[in-house]
C-alpha cells in the first residue's frame, strides 16, 4: 500500500501519508536517541570510576577527558530527545508546522583537560580510549550536520524537495528508505538511511549511472564471446609472453639519488605502478594508493596478476622515509592489505595515512595508528609541515565485500604546498559537473596523475574509469599544468589491450592541442619533475618507439 501512495505523482501525495511517514520517522528517532543515551551514560560512569590502577603516565588524564566527552555527548543526547517528544506531541496534535534545531555539542573542558598529552606517552590501551572517544565525537557532530532542521511538510514542500530534473539527488520517499526528508539536508553525495546493497555514500552527479549484477553478467558474456583473454593481451598479440610484456612496458632503473635529494622547488613524481606514485613535494615524501603484491586481489592465489613488477616495494631499503599516504577507495587495485601492514611495520605512527570518510576503522583494525578521515572537499594539514592534504570529489564507488557497496567514500587528493600543488584524481568517471569545481578551488596545479586506462566496454565503464580522451579533458578542467598518465599498464582489469592507453594518449593531447610532454605515461621507475608548467626532466616515457 505504501509504494502506490508514495508512487502516486507529486500532486496527488496526500497530507495523510507525509504525516504518518513523519510521525514513524520520529518514532523511530526516540527510539534510537534513547539507546544512545543510556550508551553514553554507561560510557561515562565506567571512565568516571577510579582506576583500580594506573597502566602508564597518562592514564588518569586519558580517564578523566573520556569521561567528560562522554558526558557532553549524554548531554547532548538528553537536550535532542527533549525535542524530539515535542515534535511528537506537536504531530499528534496536528499542529500546522514544527521546526527541530538541533541543539550545540558542548564540551566545555577544565584547563587541565584541554592539553593533550604526547600519544607516545600513552600505552596502547589509553591510545585506544582516545581513539574511540574521538570517534564518538566525531559521529555526533556528523549526527548534528545531518539533523538540524525539520519542517512540517505539505505534498507540494515535498515536490519542492524532490526536483528530479536539477541534476542532484534530493530527498525520496520510497518504501525501504522511510521518510527521508532530512536526506535533503545532507551533502549531496551523502544519504540519510543505509541498505545492505546500498550504503551511506553516492554520486550526485547526472554523467552516474548504476550498474546491475544483470549488467555484469551481459558483459562477462560478451567478453568470453569475444574471446578477450581475462590475464591480458597487447595489440596484435591475444597471447603475450613475459618478453613481449618486457618489450611493450619496459622497466627504468629506478633513480635512487634522486629520489633520496628531491628539488625544494618542483614536484618529483616516480610511478612505481598502476595507481602507486612516490611523489615529493615540499619537503614531503608521500604514496599514492599503494600496492606491491602480486595480485589486486583478497587472496594472493587468485585474481587480476601483474604483468610488470613494481618499481621498488616497501622492503626495498634504498626506499627513503615515506611521510604520508593517500588513499582514494578500497577496491583491491587500490587497497592491498599486505602492502599496508608491510608499510606500517617499516614506518609505524611516523607514517601517516590520509583515507576517506568510513575507512578509518579498517586501518585501526590492522595496528594503523596515525588515520585521518576526510569528506569531500574537507583538509587536513600535515602535521609538521605547512602542507595541506585535501578530498576532493570523484565519480566511483567502493565495495570491499559483496555487503559493503559504498559503505566507505571515494575521492582523488590535492596536495597543497605553499608554492607547488599536486593532484591525484583516483578512480573517476567523467562529469563536466565536477571537474572545473576542482580547478577553480584548489587548481592550477603543478602536476595531476589521472587514470587513462581500464575502460572498456565504454557503455560498462563509463561512468567509472576514464579512457585517454577524457583524462586530457580532466587535467584541462582542474587546471593541471603537467599530468602523468596511471591505472594501466599494470593488472588487466578490462577489455581494452593493455598497451591501448598509452598509444591512444599521446594523439588525445595533440587533438587538444596540448604540448607533447602536457601529458605522458612514464615507464615503470621512471621520475618526473615538474614545476610552473614545466618539466624539468626528461623523464623515459611509453609506448616504446618501434
Amino acid at each position: 500500500m505504501l509504494t502506490r501512495a508514495v508512487g502516486k505523482p507529486p500532486g496527488q501525495r496526500d497530507e495523510e501519508l507525509v504525516h504518518t511517514l513523519s510521525l514513524e520517522y520520529r518514532k523511530r528517532q526516540l527510539e534510537n536517541l534513547t539507546a544512545k543515551e543510556a550508551t553514553w551514560a554507561s560510557r561515562a560512569a565506567g571512565f568516571e570510576q577510579p582506576a583500580a590502577s594506573e597502566c602508564c603516565a597518562a592514564t588518569v588524564w586519558v580517564r578523566q577527558r573520556v569521561a567528560a566527552s562522554y558526558r557532553a555527548l549524554h548531554d547532548y543526547y538528553i537536550q535532542h530527545i527533549r525535542q524530539v517528544t515535542e515534535e511528537l506531541a506537536a504531530l499528534d496534535a496536528r499542529r500546522p508546522a514544527f521546526i527541530a534545531v538541533q541543539p550545540a555539542l558542548h564540551l566545555d573542558l577544565p584547563e587541565a583537560l584541554q592539553q593533550h598529552p604526547p600519544r607516545l606517552d600513552m600505552c596502547s590501551k589509553c591510545a585506544d580510549w582516545i581513539e574511540q572517544m574521538e570517534r564518538a565525537e566525531e559521529s555526533c557532530r556528523q549526527h548534528l550536520t545531518s539533523t538540524l532542521k525539520l519542517a512540517a511538510s505539505t505534498p507540494d514542500d515535498l515536490a519542492a524537495l524532490k526536483r528530479p530534473d536539477d541534476g542532484h539527488r534530493h530527498m525520496s520517499l520510497d518504501t525501504h528508505r522511510l521518510p527521508n526528508r532530512l536526506e535533503a539536508l545532507l551533502p549531496p553525495h551523502h544519504r540519510s538511511t543505509v541498505t545492505w546493497w546500498h550504503g551511506r555514500f553516492d554520486n550526485p552527479w547526472q554523467a552516474w549511472e548504476e550498474r546491475s549484477f544483470a549488467e555484469v553478467m551481459r558483459w562477462n558474456r560478451e567478453r568470453r564471446k569475444a574471446g578477450i583473454p581475462t590475464d591480458g593481451y597487447l595489440e596484435g598479440n591475444r597471447n603475450p609472453t613475459p618478453a613481449n610484456w618486457e618489450a611493450a612496458f619496459p622497466m627504468q632503473p629506478v633513480d635512487w639519488a634522486a629520489l633520496q635529494a628531491p628539488p625544494a622547488d618542483a614536484v618529483q613524481a616516480t610511478w612505481v605502478g598502476h595507481s602507486t606514485l612516490l611523489v615529493q613535494l615540499e619537503g614531503l615524501n608521500f604514496l599514492t594508493d599503494p600496492v606491491f603484491s602480486e595480485r589486486c586481489s583478497p587472496v594472493q592465489w587468485m585474481g587480476p596478476r601483474r604483468v610488470r613488477p613494481p618499481a621498488f616495494t616497501a622492503h626495498d631499503p634504498r626506499l627513503p622515509r615515506i611521510d604520508a599516504i593517500l588513499l582514494s577507495h578500497n577496491h583491491y587495485d587500490h587497497l592491498d592489505s599486505g602492502s599496508v601492514k608491510a608499510l606500517n611495520a617499516r614506518f609505524g605512527e611516523q607514517l601517516h595515512w590520509y583515507v576517506p570518510l568510513g575507512l578509518k576503522t579498517w586501518f585501526t583494525k590492522r595496528g594503523v595508528r596515525s588515520v585521518t578521515e576526510l569528506d569531500w572537499w574537507q583538509e587536513a594539514v600535515h602535521p609538521g609541515s605547512a602542507v595541506r592534504v585535501a578530498l576532493t570529489p570523484a565519480m566511483h564507488w567502493s565495495m570491499r565485500s559483496p555487503l559493503s557497496r559504498k559503505d566507505s567514500l571515494w575521492g582523488g587528493w590535492a596536495v597543497l604546498g605553499e608554492k607547488r600543488r599536486f593532484w591525484f584524481a583516483g578512480d573517476t568517471g567523467y562529469s563536466p559537473e565536477l571537474f572545473p569545481q576542482i580547478g577553480e578551488r584548489l587548481g592550477p596545479f603543478d602536476l595531476s596523475a589521472i587514470s587513462t586506462g581500464a575502460y572498456e566496454p565504454r557503455w560498462f565503464m563509463k561512468p567509472q574509469h576514464t579512457n585517454p580522451a577524457e583524462a586530457v579533458q580532466i587535467a584541462q578542467d582542474v587546471r593541471s599544468m603537467r599530468s602523468v598518465a596511471c591505472h594501466h599498464a599494470t593488472f588487466c582489469l578490462t577489455d581494452e589491450a593493455m598497451d591501448e592507453p598509452s598509444k591512444l594518449l599521446p594523439k588525445e593531447v595533440a587533438k587538444a592541442g596540448l604540448a607533447a610532454d602536457a601529458f605522458v605515461s612514464l615507464r615503470h621507475g621512471a621520475t618526473i619533475v615538474a614545476a610552473g608548467g614545466a618539466t624539468l626532466n626528461q623523464p623515459a616515457l611509453l609506448p616504446v618507439a618501434r
